[in-house]
């Protein structure tokens, strides 16, 4: 279920929220929801900002292998969080700059370990103490200038930086993952990309007419500056 609000106003919200039982045998209940900004201050500038939570109580799936490399599947807590932020602002009509920066985190924490028996059903694997648990962070941000000068040509430069995080030690405080990822090593390029459109008929017509106009006057034995040269030995003559 959700709602929106109206798109023709400076100022949108958008809501959905969703409940499921994500596995029948173990009977856990979950959700996700997700909500949306959207302002559009003038005709130039305009941002959507989406934050999303989605929580799986007892998300079942593979952990690890135990010392006798058997399989070891785990029922984990999954808490995600995804935070997304584009902005655009239009110079004009064929130049704008965009700005795109996302974040993802997900926290998985085992509650119970089980094996494969040969029939290929869970059972309990009480004896596996391994911490398997999981805290992963990923953060990019994409700066994009595009600049259309001329038709099908397109200037882009790109900037992007990315940083990714991944620990077992589980916390649920935003604040104090979000300083540990930045205090990461962080990855940053710069591209440059043209493209330059060549209408080949016209080009080719081009070339072509001084090509014709070239052999017609080898042939004809007529050059413009012929011309002038014989004019000029007439009048002194």
């Amino acid at each position: 279920m959700g709602f929106s609000t109206d798109y023709r106003k400076k100022f949108a919200v958008d809501y959905t929220f969703n409940f499921s039982n994500f596995m029948d045998r173990f009977q856990w209940f979950g959700y996700n929801n997700d909500l949306s900004f959207r302002v559009r201050p003038n005709d130039k500038l305009f941002f959507v900002y989406d934050i999303a939570y989605y929580y799986d109580p007892f998300n079942v799936g593979f952990a690890n292998f135990d010392n006798d490399g058997n399989a070891i599947i785990g029922g984990r807590r999954l808490d995600t969080w995804e935070n997304n932020l584009k902005g655009s602002y239009i110079f004009k009509n064929n130049m704008w700059i965009t700005l795109i920066a996302r974040h993802y985190w997900i926290t998985g924490e085992y509650k119970k370990y089980f094996r494969l028996d040969e029939a290929g059903e869970l059972i309990d694997a009480d004896d596996y103490t391994v911490n398997n648990n999981f805290n992963f962070n990923i953060f990019n941000l994409d700066l994009v200038y595009e600049w259309r000068f001329a038709p099908g040509s397109i200037l882009n430069i790109v900037y992007k930086n990315s940083l990714s995080d991944e620990t077992t030690v589980v916390g649920h405080n935003f604040s104090s993952n979000m300083n540990r990822i930045m205090r990461d090593p962080q990855a940053s390029t710069v591209s440059i990309k043209v493209l330059y459109f060549l209408d080949y008929l016209k080009v080719h017509g081009r070339i072509g007419r001084k090509f014709h106009k070239s052999t017609a006057e080898k042939a004809t034995g007529f050059h413009p500056q012929n011309r002038s040269r014989q004019s000029a030995k007439s009048m002194r003559l």
